[in-house]
């Protein structure tokens, strides 16, 4: 008799992408009762929505059997530390861009337990996101039995493309702009973070580079009043176009950089 873990377990094998993309939904699903309504220093409901997501996001990966390939080792860490430092430039860009015209001076702080709340909303923003798209999606896609560099390179942008999807769940607290801004530029990071973690295998370390990215962007505008936040800011078409040049371009060239390393990594498929 087929079990339901079986049935589950096939169908992830030979629907990648399917599977994929209705897991992502589920979690959109679960999002959507925990709205972080541009407030993460006050987000204990989003707290909460994150660790319920990363829990089902780790059950599934129990179930179809890519535990292994997940990422959840101490080998790796500091590489893919180190080839995640552009991204801190990232996020202290964000931060920049959001507070334009803003008097750093008259900036007051909030309260410590603000600061408190905001950072763990940051970390498990990372575990939940790098769990899901990369522990889960990215290493489902991945080829596990004879890798190559294009059925990797595939991995990656499907993944990422995927990842950038999912943001179009801030709608219901970003600007029109803002959010197709967010979407393209979550979309190059994906891609980045992607092929890190294919390089170096370690979750940990995409985590914490997402972590940070997110937590220099937004500390300003979420943990000092008087400070803006660029996922909450009204822009222009032409500002958008600019930041979105800006915010893709740096994380797709690194990436491009990288993907040598990963042919080195995983045979070419020879010429048909």
């Amino acid at each position: 008799m087929v079990t339901l873990k079986q049935t589950i377990k096939a169908f992830s094998k030979k629907h990648k992408i399917i599977f994929s993309a209705i897991v992502c939904m589920i979690t959109f699903v679960i999002s959507i009762f925990f709205l972080w309504d541009d407030k993460p220093g006050m987000g204990i409901d989003k707290l909460i929505g994150d660790i319920i997501i990363t829990v089902f996001c780790l059950a599934v990966i129990r179930v179809i059997g890519i535990w292994d390939g997940a990422g959840f080792r101490k080998k790796g860490l500091g590489l893919g530390l180190v080839l995640g430092i552009p991204f801190l430039f990232i996020g202290i860009g964000g931060a920049i861009a959001g507070n334009i015209g803003v008097d750093l001076k008259t900036l007051i702080p909030k309260a410590p337990i603000i600061f408190i709340i905001f950072t763990l909303n940051m970390f498990m923003v990372g575990v939940n996101e790098e769990i899901t798209f990369r522990a889960f999606v990215l290493n489902n896609l991945l080829e596990q039995d004879h890798p190559t560099y294009q059925g990797t390179l595939k991995a990656i942008f499907v993944s990422a493309a995927i990842f950038g999807a999912m943001h179009f769940t801030n709608i219901f607290f970003v600007p029109p702009i803002t959010l197709v801004v967010q979407v393209i530029n979550a979309t190059a990071s994906g891609v980045l973070l992607a092929t890190i973690f294919v390089i170096c295998r370690n979750i940990w370390s995409t985590i914490i580079i997402h972590m940070l990215v997110d937590w220099f962007a937004l500390v300003i505008g979420q943990c000092f009043d008087g400070g803006a936040s660029i996922i909450g800011i009204e822009m222009s078409l032409s500002k958008g176009c600019l930041l979105a040049i800006a915010g893709s371009t740096p994380p797709l060239i690194i990436a491009m950089f990288l993907f040598r390393k990963i042919k080195i990594m995983h045979p070419t498929l020879p010429k048909r």
